[in-house]
């Protein structure tokens, strides 16, 4: 997907609900996701036919917003679920 793809998708998105979200939870990192107009996350895929994302980055231990379910990781960042959510990445 090129850089104009992703500016479209960014604009598309609704950033008054985006910053509401923000405003509700702390990220240790200062939401490097929304900074880079989504040019900068991590890697996580849906899990399963659930809104649910499973966190697929290399140590996910490392990361204070994935949690433990069973043998996986799942992420609990509201921003990284609302971006995955709408622009399905």
């Amino acid at each position: 997907m090129g850089g104009k793809e992703i500016k479209k998708q960014y604009y598309r998105l609704n950033e008054s609900e985006i910053k509401a979200i923000m405003d509700q939870v702390e990220c240790i990192d200062g939401f490097p996701c929304f900074e880079s107009r989504f040019k900068i996350l991590c890697h996580a895929e849906p899990y399963g036919d659930s809104k649910l994302l499973e966190c697929k980055e290399d140590n996910p231990l490392g990361c204070p917003r994935a949690y433990s379910y069973g043998e996986i990781f799942l992420c609990k960042c509201n921003v990284r679920n609302y971006i995955a959510s709408n622009l399905k990445k």
